[in-house]
């Protein structure tokens, strides 16, 4: 798919996620929103969740009637021959349930275009916020308030810059023995380091609006937690790679929990390097 069938994608998603997230909403407000089950993994599964996903779902059919969904609510037949699959949407229909739960307002809807392995085209709206992120691959990113049109939101573009200090984003959990060890590492680097907490996919567009420089992550999520910010941070100029420094393949894996990661700012890319050669070593 071309940038220009893209970048016309992002008016009716955007439509879209505003539509689900009236929804949500409705939801967060009702004090039986707090029930919910465990799936396998021990995560939170509401109605909520389900119900987002089946609007979704049905939206991007109706948007892009070729294209098959992987979704974290897809079942195992629904996916048994993603393999085949040269394009296709990874979503998350409410990322971030246990903050959904825990009332903290850190939940967003993630959706993200992938061809060959490689997210072009993603979105991240903020349902509480009426805000949506949306980042096209070569193109640029935006920030879209409810009822504008994209040529009226704002652009965005991550700008180079000598730093001494460095504010690392982080999800609001424990982040594991991992993450402390490599937060020490990089205290001997710089005079000061902020430590920033955020839920959801959040961390993306912190980093895409400057609030922070670095976002690794080490602790256990799946690729529809991440491929929608993987696109809005290259979008941006950053980068999001692997700990061997190689950007990630999306759907190509059996399990799709995803690696570990480092998404960096373009005023990071310095510490990006450092940071593979730490993990290398």
């Amino acid at each position: 798919m071309n940038l220009s069938n893209c970048f016309s994608l992002i008016d009716p998603l955007t439509k879209l996620c505003q539509n689900v997230g009236i929804y949500i909403c409705k939801r967060y407000a009702h004090a039986n929103s707090q029930q919910y089950s465990n799936k396998i993994d021990g995560t939170p599964l509401t109605q909520v969740d389900l119900y987002a996903h089946s609007m979704l779902v049905k939206g991007l059919y109706k948007i892009c009637p070729d294209i098959p969904v992987l979704s974290e609510e897809s079942n195992i037949s629904e996916l048994r021959n993603r393999f085949d699959w040269r394009q296709l949407w990874i979503i998350d229909p409410l990322d971030g349930t246990r903050e959904f739960l825990n009332k903290t307002g850190d939940f967003t809807i993630n959706i993200a275009l992938v061809e060959n392995g490689r997210p072009l085209l993603g979105i991240i709206y903020q349902p509480l916020q009426e805000i949506c992120y949306a980042g096209l691959v070569g193109k640029g990113v935006w920030r879209i308030c409810t009822a504008d049109p994209i040529g009226n939101s704002l652009e965005i573009k991550i700008q180079p810059a000598d730093k001494k200090s460095i504010s690392i984003l982080s999800s609001r959990g424990n982040a594991g023995l991992v993450f402390d060890n490599y937060l020490n590492w990089i205290k001997n680097h710089f005079i000061e380091v902020d430590l920033l907490k955020f839920g959801a996919a959040l961390k993306f567009i912190k980093l895409v609006d400057g609030v922070g420089d670095i976002y690794p992550r080490f602790s256990p999520c799946s690729e529809w937690d991440v491929a929608a910010g993987d696109a809005i941070v290259h979008a941006a100029g950053g980068k999001l790679v692997g700990l061997d420094g190689l950007p990630f393949k999306y759907n190509s894996r059996e399990k799709l929990i995803s690696e570990p990661f480092i998404a960096v700012g373009a005023s990071s890319f310095s510490i990006l390097s450092k940071s593979i050669d730490f993990f290398s070593s």
